[in-house]
């Protein structure tokens, strides 16, 4: 009996810890820019701050560009402790070798068909390597989705403040309806903000508002779409979502509570 009694007081203490966290994301690396001076370039890499913990949400495509858009924005990449990569894309793992060679030790939680070469840049620099494979915590209030898909593995990641859930993904190859759904049962609770690519380029105009339907049938109140997200599709959440549009670009800090 004092046995259970002390997990339930441990589990209450845990969720009391991860029911009030408040977030801080950055775009480091993105197909636009936001603020003057930093570069774009073809990819997504952002900056997850909360509760004392930095994680890098996938590194961007080039180490020079994801470097300099971090002194431009002042941003110190060695107080990165731990880096999520989505899937197994160049433009989402390509600028790793910049935090690694900033950051030894570093722990990497990998979609399990990650390249052997970038496991081992990993792993040689002092790194660890986590495959992801079910939802997974990655910190205080941080979730994985876990993976999902079948030729292209990809996972997302969760914030959860206590008052919202946000989603971020980086291609959203396996659906990014289908990551909202996933995300929704991992939290069980409705995905309030999605962030990141959704890999719409080729969809038409009448399957994006259908898409865009469904967002707001699930209960997403507000987006911030870019990257693999078309300017077709992006230019339709804009206009359906209005204030609740979220821009995105290098140099964007989004805050959430």
């Amino acid at each position: 009996m004092k046995i259970i009694l002390c997990v339930f007081l441990i589990a209450s203490m845990v969720f009391c810890l991860s029911a009030s966290n408040d977030f801080k994301v950055t775009i480091l690396y993105d197909n636009t820019t936001y603020t003057e001076g930093t570069l774009s370039n073809w990819g997504f890499s952002c900056l997850v701050e909360g509760n004392g913990e930095a994680l890098l949400f996938d590194a961007g495509t080039r180490p020079h560009t994801l470097a300099k858009n971090a002194e431009i924005l002042q941003v110190d990449l060695q107080k990165i402790k731990k880096v999520m990569i989505s899937h197994n894309h160049e433009d989402h793992y390509g600028g790793l070798t910049a935090v690694l060679k900033n950051n030894p030790g570093l722990t990497v939680f990998i979609p399990p068909n990650l390249l052997s070469r970038v496991v081992l840049d990993i792993t040689s620099s002092g790194g660890q390597v986590i495959k992801s494979a079910s939802p997974q915590s990655v910190g205080i209030g941080m979730r994985t989705t876990g993976i999902m898909g079948e030729g292209i593995l990809e996972q997302g990641l969760i914030l959860s403040t206590g008052n919202q859930n946000i989603l971020i993904t980086g291609c959203a190859h396996p659906g990014i309806v289908k990551l909202i759904r996933q995300a929704k049962r991992v939290t069980n609770q409705n995905i309030d903000v999605v962030l990141g690519g959704f890999h719409l380029m080729s969809r038409s105009k009448k399957a994006l508002r259908a898409i865009i339907q469904e967002f707001k049938d699930l209960g997403v109140v507000r987006v911030g779409a870019t990257h693999c997200t078309g300017k077709s599709a992006i230019k339709m959440f804009k206009e359906a979502y209005g204030e609740d549009f979220l821009s995105m670009g290098v140099g964007k800090i989004l805050e959430f509570h």
